[in-house]
């Protein structure tokens, strides 16, 4: 009886933290916008992807003069918070991942995320985000420090699902002209017309490279330099 009451407790327990669940992910179809880097090329399946919401977004503007990450830490002044971190305090409380990935000829955003939440008052709540709008933050890399280009995107269309009773809540969605997707801050462009199992692109905005790959950069070049002027000598 003792085992019983255990495994029934257990069981709620697993009910509960999955009643306030929420997975929103984005389905990778040919009829989805491709993502295109500043120069006009697919950007790579597999680079990043994140969804979160604004609480200002208005007064968010793309600096094309500083770099990715800057841009990104910039952000968080007009309330980003990223779907799947706790907003207290950006612990991890979430799985999955959007990323490029690969349709046909191009790539489109694609994959799921779920933020679970702990104990109701805990802080890690996933209810931080119902109904309100989604934003996707796409780079032309794996990570935000090694990324120089990157877009941010939206559609009145796209809302966080309520955290109701249940087993959760989930929704997909997708990022071809069903939707109304406009770019947030000059991060990037959106385009309505494309070719054959296509409905447009959704392009990237160039930034500068971090300071550290700038280093790279002029110490390949001066490598490079030297090695002339030996072979010329």
């Amino acid at each position: 009886m003792k085992k019983l009451t255990i495994f029934a407790a257990v069981a709620f327990g697993a009910m509960s933290a999955s009643s306030h669940a929420t997975s929103v992910g984005f389905s990778a179809t040919p009829a989805d916008r491709t993502l295109l880097t500043a120069t006009s090329t697919n950007v790579p399946a597999g680079d990043l992807v994140l969804e979160g919401v604004f609480t200002n977004p208005n007064s968010f503007t793309y600096n094309p003069a500083i770099s990715i990450a800057a841009n990104v830490a910039n952000m968080s002044s007009f309330g980003w918070q990223q779907f799947g971190l706790n907003p207290s305090n950006q612990s991890s409380e979430g799985s999955g991942s959007l990323q490029a990935d690969t349709v046909f000829s191009g790539t489109v955003v694609g994959g799921s995320v779920t933020d679970v939440s702990g104990t109701p008052g805990s802080g890690q709540n996933a209810s931080y985000f119902d109904n309100k709008q989604v934003y996707l933050v796409v780079f032309n890399g794996t990570t935000i420090a090694g990324s120089t280009q990157m877009g941010v995107f939206t559609s009145t269309s796209w809302t966080f699902p309520t955290n109701a009773g249940g087993l959760g809540d989930s929704i997909t969605y997708d990022t071809s002209t069903t939707y109304n997707v406009t770019d947030v801050g000059n991060a990037g462009s959106v385009s309505n017309t494309g070719g054959p199992n296509s409905s447009g692109t959704l392009q990237l905005a160039a930034g500068v490279p971090e300071p550290s790959t700038l280093a790279t950069l002029f110490g390949a070049t001066g490598f490079l330099a030297l090695l002339r002027r030996r072979r010329t000598e």
